[in-house]
């Protein structure tokens, strides 16, 4: 008899990805057909019992997954839009820089052998403008 593995394929020790996280905490999936309509839905009860929200044997919410929505004050939301507001104008603030075209001309009265050109200052003042946000 021939031997047609030659060493070839195969699981090999030390291979694979050691920073791997399973996406399931529950262990090894397998593959199931369902229809596609309810799909969706039978992934998210999926989840929630494999993150341990649901009971698997009975499909009830467990008491510490079930959380009351709280609905900020008036007050806390005008803060926070004074907040962003304040923000939004510093921000603003910080970008406003020079003309590419004012900059260019004024570095070759600087530099007459500068081999600097419009599209050079307009991508050193993009990446200023990147830093600064």
């Amino acid at each position: 008899m021939i031997d047609c593995h030659n060493g070839w394929g195969g699981a090999r020790p030390g291979a694979g990805n050691p920073e791997f996280k399973p996406k399931w905490r529950l262990g090894k999936t397998t593959v199931i057909r369902v229809p596609e309509a309810i799909a969706a839905e039978i992934l998210a009860v999926a989840r929630q019992i494999d993150e341990g929200e649901l009971d698997k044997q009975s499909g009830c919410l467990h008491r510490q997954s079930v959380t009351q929505p709280t609905q900020p004050s008036e007050a806390n939301l005008k803060e926070e839009i004074r907040r962003l507001q304040a923000e939004i104008d510093r921000l603003q603030s910080s970008t406003n820089l020079p003309d590419p075209v004012a900059i260019l001309n004024q570095l070759k009265i600087e530099r007459k052998k500068s081999k600097a050109d419009l599209k050079d200052v307009e991508l050193i003042i993009e990446l200023m403008q990147a830093i600064a946000l």
